[in-house]
């Protein structure tokens, strides 16, 4: 479920992950995130695994953690 969320907010090109955990909340309903718990928590670490397998990047460079879908690395 956080995964689907991430991909789809990250769909339309980079995010900041600052923002991420909010722009999760927003995809899902009220009963999944009370179920969920702390959204925050669950984002960085679905966040992490998909680094891992190589699903979104981070991009390079000072300032905040920006991220990308793997298909759409921007220059």
């Amino acid at each position: 479920m956080i995964r689907g969320a991430i991909i789809d907010v990250m769909a339309t090109g980079e995010v900041k992950f600052a923002e991420l955990p909010d722009l999760v909340r927003d995809r899902l309903g009220d009963e999944d995130t009370r179920r969920l718990g702390s959204i925050s928590w669950n984002v960085t670490t679905v966040k992490l695994e998909m680094e891992t397998r190589g699903e979104i990047i981070r991009q390079t460079g000072k300032g905040p953690q920006r991220l990308v879908l793997a298909g759409k690395v921007q220059s």
